[in-house]
């Protein structure tokens, strides 16, 4: 009597995996360019960094100075803080200016935080 290792769904998903896998590489599968390789690599390769919690804060960094270079060019603001709220679900970075007076920018996503969803300057003025 022999023993069945696998159930028949298995069976049938490994023959189709395979008989899919022939057929994608005999038709020439997926004909990318080297630049197009090359950009994939390094945009897993940033979120995969972006992980490392050190990265994480100096991407933030980056990307949030950048934001007030060309938002504010008049302005200069210093670095102060980078921190998550979890109340918010959001990384929360703080600037001052030349004042002291301190300013939060709001990033999400979690995972890669890169994207301002809150800035307190830019707000419509009140009457």
């Amino acid at each position: 009597m022999a023993i069945l290792l696998y159930s028949w769904s298995d069976i049938w998903f490994r023959w189709t995996f395979i008989n899919w896998y022939k057929s994608f590489y005999d038709n020439g599968g997926i004909h990318l360019t080297r630049l197009a390789k090359r950009t994939a690599i390094v945009l897993v390769a940033i979120i995969l960094l972006s992980q490392i919690p050190m990265l994480k804060a100096t991407f933030a960094r980056g990307i949030t100075t950048l934001y007030l270079n060309i938002k504010y060019p008049e302005r200069s603001y210093q670095y102060r803080d980078f921190i998550y709220e979890s109340h918010f679900g959001s990384y929360f970075i703080s600037y001052a200016d030349q004042d002291e007076q301190l300013i939060s920018l709001m990033l999400e996503p979690k995972f890669l935080p890169v994207i301002v969803t809150y800035d307190p300057l830019d707000q419509p003025m009140k009457d």
